[in-house]
């Protein structure tokens, strides 16, 4: 452990003058203060490990795989064809095109399309980007751990966090990414915003922006959730308002780096039929709701049911066992809490880690409706379960914490040893059992290329009602008399020639959304949705050489420069930071 949290390892042989002999977590403790790169193999071993499963059988057909498959090829065919950050999915549902990315956040998409660009095969990239995301979440985990414990019990934190039940349940059965890919930033931004507590002034306030920013850019509901916590985290920490401030600064920091996408999200989501996320209604989602059912789950045998209909049970499942090590590891600490008393700093994060977690399990349940009615907003997280991703972390170092208490007891050293052995043992048979339910089917995944957006994602102008078939062509004449042919009709960027011989009115295949651009021989024209949703403009009589483009509206222009005013913000707040915080240089 660090001095002040009770940095140990060395001082702990040499007892009343007396050397004792070292227990084998401040031998591994030594260890790796020597070979720190250890950390870096075992979690990239773990990942190894834990990604085993897809490297046989391929990746799992989960609830989001197909959603996620479709997504990352057609964002890898826009990047091929020059457009730095794609916001529009030409490709997508059906040809017609998808604004999925003017709501999504981006930043998996563009780690799958690294590997996808290199491999030209999309589950594969996405194979390796669920890899990464694997390690990269156990480094950072060791990172958050490494502020207040020993190297130790830090590569236990991260190795637990790696292969806890609901990261798997994240990945195998669910193929949610973006939200696995949240369990990579989390424990910076909680780390960060303990060390601003700890008085590392405002570096740490610009290590909090960034790390928050790069967890709104991989999903925008986690760190909505994290947002709510936050404040009874740092409470919990401290109460000097100019350490408040300072995280108030570097959440604010983190929204301006984001805002290129955040922007955008704000406000063009009215574009988007995303009230129907309200359709699947988080009530029916809490767990814990029948615990019946649990007792009769196979655990090493594949899903008789898909797993949709399977999804509360396990979700319950899951969060149970993450229950049982979180209070296993508190009735831990609270008997060996006599080790700490005498660090005020050490009782403060233990303290504060334990309020987020209780708090984030405790939003699971039906009992926290009170709150999920008194915050509207978060009906859009659907499920309950997601608050698992916080739970999952804090565990993670309670559970490191506990083990720590365990190798300073002096008294019932085996059975605490043994009972929390158990509590590690029944989250990693259920992280197997979430393996274990998972459908494999890469070649369906790869059938649904083509499939229907989901109707959230939808422009509102799109009228499912409406009976007449969305343009199977590129584009057609919808009245008038006149050709037209496709130059190039794929992408962001298309090209036509026309030849109206009157006045014409053109359909086009693509779905209308805000940002479309229409030129006739270089001159903007007035566009807009038919009917069906579809694009839809006139031309006049004559030869004309049209093009369509996706191009930025004004929020998007103004998240842009956000982020570029935020960008050079971060620079100088590391360089003010450097010649006025005590504590860097």
């Amino acid at each position: 452990m660090k001095s002040g949290a009770g940095e140990r390892v060395m001082s702990a042989s040499v007892q009343n003058g007396t050397e004792q002999p070292l227990n084998w977590e401040q031998r591994l403790s030594i260890m790796l203060a020597k070979r720190p790169w250890i950390v870096i193999v075992t979690c990239l071993a773990l990942a190894t490990a834990a990604l085993l499963p897809i490297l046989i059988f391929g990746f799992p057909r989960g609830s989001d795989a197909t959603l996620h498959y479709r997504w990352s090829a057609f964002f890898t065919e826009a990047l091929r064809e020059g457009v730095v950050y794609p916001r529009w999915l030409a490709g997508a549902n059906h040809g017609h095109g998808s604004p999925v990315m003017n709501c999504y956040s981006p930043l998996p998409l563009y780690v799958t399309a690294a590997f996808n660009l290199l491999l030209h095969n999309t589950l594969q990239a996405m194979t390796l980007s669920c890899g990464l995301a694997f390690a990269l979440s156990g480094m950072t985990m060791y990172v958050f751990s490494r502020s207040v414990l020993s190297r130790g019990v830090s590569l236990f934190a991260a190795g637990f966090y790696v292969l806890a039940a609901y990261h798997f349940f994240d990945l195998y059965p669910g193929s949610a990414i973006n939200e696995f890919w949240s369990f990579v930033w989390l424990p910076l931004v909680l780390d960060a915003t303990y060390r601003i507590a700890k008085g590392e002034g405002w570096r740490a306030s610009a290590y909090l922006g960034l790390s928050y920013a790069l967890l709104i850019l991989t999903h925008v509901l986690i760190p909505f959730a994290t947002a709510l916590i936050l404040p009874i985290y740092i409470l919990a920490l401290t109460r000097n308002w100019r350490r408040l401030a300072q995280v108030a600064g570097g959440l604010a920091l983190g929204l301006g780096l984001s805002a290129f996408f955040l922007i955008s999200v704000v406000f063009e989501r009215q574009y988007v039929k995303i009230a129907l996320a309200l359709d699947e209604d988080y009530r029916r989602h809490f767990l814990f709701r029948r615990t019946g059912p649990i007792w009769n789950v196979s655990l090493f045998s594949p899903s008789q049911v898909p797993y949709n209909g399977n999804y509360l049970l396990e979700a319950t499942l899951v969060a149970g066992t993450l229950a049982i090590l979180f209070l296993v590891g508190s009735f831990l600490l609270w008997r060996e809490r006599g080790v700490e008393s005498r660090d005020p700093s050490g009782l403060a994060w233990r303290r504060a880690i334990w309020v987020v977690t209780a708090l984030t399990l405790f939003m699971t349940t039906r009992r926290s409706a009170f709150i999920w009615r008194a915050i509207p907003p978060l009906a859009y997280l659907q499920f309950p379960n997601r608050w698992l991703v916080i739970s999952t972390a804090g565990t993670s170092l309670i559970a490191a914490a506990a083990l720590a208490a365990i190798m300073q007891a002096k008294r019932r050293r085996i059975l605490y040893g043994t009972a929390f052995a158990i509590a590690v043992a029944f989250n990693l048979v259920i992280s197997a059992h979430q393996v274990v339910q998972a459908p494999y089917d890469a070649a369906g995944i790869e059938r649904k290329l083509h499939g229907r957006e989901v109707q959230m994602y939808m422009p509102v102008w799109r009228d499912e009602n409406y009976k007449h078939e969305l343009v199977a062509a590129p584009a057609e004449i919808l009245s008038g008399d006149g050709d037209v042919q496709a130059a190039d009709d794929r992408g962001s960027r298309q090209s036509y020639v026309v030849t109206a011989r009157t006045s014409s009115t053109l359909g086009f295949r693509q779905l209308y959304f805000p940002g479309w651009v229409a030129r006739v021989d270089g001159n903007p024209i007035a566009l807009g949705p038919n009917r069906a949703g579809s694009i839809q403009l006139t031309v006049e009589p004559g030869e004309h050489h049209l093009t369509l483009s996706f191009e930025d509206t004004w929020p998007r222009t103004a998240g842009k420069l956000i982020s570029a005013v935020c960008i050079a913000g971060l620079f100088v707040l590391l360089f003010v930071a450097r010649r006025t915080d005590p504590q860097s240089g």
